[in-house]
């Protein structure tokens, strides 16, 4: 045999061997019965498949690591017992003639035939992962914040699913190197932090409003850091612990909001503009203390006459809920006539135990110069004149209003 010869045998054998340590087999004996016979041979393949694990495992100290930390360190028990495992199934078993008086069995498994699935699933999640971390890299770039935040949510996630799927695996086959996940979830999100630490929210032309209907006059956020405008970043204005606008900024890192059904009746008369983002990112990049912008009502007497056909009860609630908004009917305003029209349309009948219960769809019109307010609301009732109170107690009138400016005087 010549010397490259030797070489190509050596190489053989070695692969040879590698292969071969994947495809375990074992041959069992029983003096009993031919199904003993069959679960010794499976015992000796468990048993050896527990010390491959075993071996490996002593190797393969953390699975996932996060950076330099480790969210998935302990050692993984392998059960040498035989039983109804996932790796059982991969078990070929063949009875062979008996050696006198002994039954006999031969078992045999591919281990990499058995856990191909499993072993894609974890390279699938590995790729998943870096895909993610490339992305997000991207975007924090790029000054998507919000998006990048987005991104780390579900990179968390495909981190916390690769421990699950290496147990699963640990159970019947030897772990090495490759299958750990080495994940920079958290030195991503903490760069996350850092850049926001760096953008201030801002409103141009600053000052105190003064209101004499529910509508706040338009204003422009400005977001930005220290090299310029911040497009696509989440702004949202709360008063009261409810949300008023919602919008992202636009290239020019610039916003604009026009509320309406700001207090106006009772306080606070401030609306706070902050960040739409995760609390626990806004206190740590310190984008938590919101922007306020404070303003002042004044209630002016507004004078208009009331045209109204409906029944007596349902022009007294629309007159007293204009009042609420200092609109005082008054019978010698007939220059400024507001005339109601109410209907109402049945939409949905059913029946509720002895009650039957309505869906109306009921539309308020008012109507007079320069004032063309209609507005439709759908409500479940028993009655109409039910349904048509209820609307008429909750119904918003911010554009009545609106429109009706200019019946107010100082």
């Amino acid at each position: 045999m010549n010397r490259l010869s030797a070489i190509f045998l050596i190489v053989f054998m070695i692969s040879t061997a590698s292969y071969a340590s994947r495809v375990i087999s074992y041959t069992g004996y029983s003096a009993e019965s031919q199904e003993e016979a069959n679960n010794a041979a499976m015992a000796g393949i468990a048993k050896q498949i527990a010390t491959q694990v075993s071996t490996s495992q002593k190797l393969t100290k953390r699975e996932t690591k996060q950076g330099a930390s480790s969210s998935f360190n302990k050692n993984l028990a392998v059960s040498n017992q035989v039983q109804s495992n996932v790796f059982l199934k991969g078990i070929r078993v063949t009875p062979k003639p008996k050696e006198g008086k002994k039954f006999v069995a031969f078992a045999s498994i591919d281990l990499d035939e058995l856990s191909s699935d499993l072993r894609l699933k974890i390279q699938n999640n590995q790729k998943d992962v870096k895909q993610a971390e490339t992305e997000i890299i991207k975007l924090i770039n790029q000054k998507r914040y919000a998006d990048a935040l987005e991104a780390l949510a579900a990179l968390k996630t495909l981190v916390l699913k690769h421990p699950a799927l290496i147990a699963s695996l640990a159970d019947f086959y030897p772990l090495d190197s490759s299958f750990n996940l080495s994940s920079y979830e958290k030195e991503l999100e903490e760069r996350v932090i850092e850049k926001l630490k760096h953008v201030s929210l801002s409103v141009k032309d600053t000052k105190e409003y003064e209101i004499t209907t529910p509508t706040l006059p338009s204003f422009t956020v400005y977001v930005s850091d220290e090299q310029g405008p911040i497009p696509n970043f989440p702004v949202f204005v709360i008063q009261s612990g409810k949300t008023l606008g919602e919008r992202y900024t636009k290239e020019a890192g610039e916003v604009s909001f026009s509320l309406k059904n700001v207090n106006f009746e009772r306080g606070p008369f401030t609306v706070e503009i902050s960040a739409n983002l995760p609390p626990a990112v806004l206190k740590k990049s310190g984008l938590d203390k919101n922007l306020e912008i404070n303003y002042k009502t004044k209630k002016n007497k507004c004078s208009y006459y009331l045209s109204c056909n409906e029944a007596i009860n349902i022009c007294n609630i629309i007159e007293r809920r204009l009042a609420q908004n200092s609109f005082f009917h008054d019978d010698k305003n007939k220059s400024n006539v507001i005339e109601v029209k109410m209907s109402s349309n049945i939409k949905k009948s059913m029946q509720a135990g002895r009650n039957n219960i309505i869906s109306y769809e009921i539309a308020l019109q008012l109507k007079g110069r320069q004032i063309h307010f209609l507005k439709k609301e759908k409500v479940v009732a028993k009655t109409e004149y039910d349904a048509v109170t209820k609307v008429l107690e909750t119904i918003d009138l911010s554009d009545f209003y609106s429109q009706a400016d200019f019946l107010c005087k100082e």
